[in-house]
């Protein structure tokens, strides 16, 4: 039987472009969420009874002096958060992932290949959640006091 290979450290190069790219689809992705995400922080904010549900929430967000640009209420945290969450999220779980396989072995990382990809993702998301829970304070605070973000940071 041949050996187990080693995997190849990662170069640079490959690091730049897979923390670009999970920050990149990351702070895509849940930027396009944001107008429901403003809804759903409003429902929980608001006093019981304010809004009868979601779509009355939403009309009444639209019918408001701030209009359309009510459901943009903390885009700006959510963008920048979620562009440096996913670039951590998806770098440090390679960067993990490589650093654990190689601790533990070529036999033991093909053969408890599984729980140490969990090990790995577990770590990376937990600093990805450490990165991310300012801005997300930022938003909520936001939405609540309906400002930007930047109005909310200040």
């Amino acid at each position: 039987a041949a050996p187990v290979e080693r995997v190849s450290g990662l170069q640079p190069a490959a690091a730049a472009k897979i923390f670009l790219a999970g920050g990149l689809c990351s702070s895509v992705a849940h930027t396009l969420l944001v107008p429901l995400d403003v809804v759903k922080t409003r429902l929980q904010t608001e006093p019981p009874g304010t809004y009868s549900g979601p779509l009355d929430c939403a009309r009444s967000l639209a019918a408001s002096e701030e209009g359309a640009a009510a459901f943009l209420q903390g885009a700006g945290a959510t963008a920048f958060g979620y562009a440096l969450a996913g670039a951590c999220a998806f770098g440090l779980l390679e960067v993990f992932s490589r650093a654990i396989n190689e601790a533990a072995g070529a036999g033991n990382s093909l053969f408890f290949s599984t729980p140490l990809l969990a090990l790995a993702s577990a770590c990376a998301t937990a600093f990805c959640a450490a990165v991310v829970c300012p801005f997300e304070a930022v938003r909520i605070g936001a939405v609540r006091n309906g400002a930007s973000s930047l109005a909310a940071v200040q």
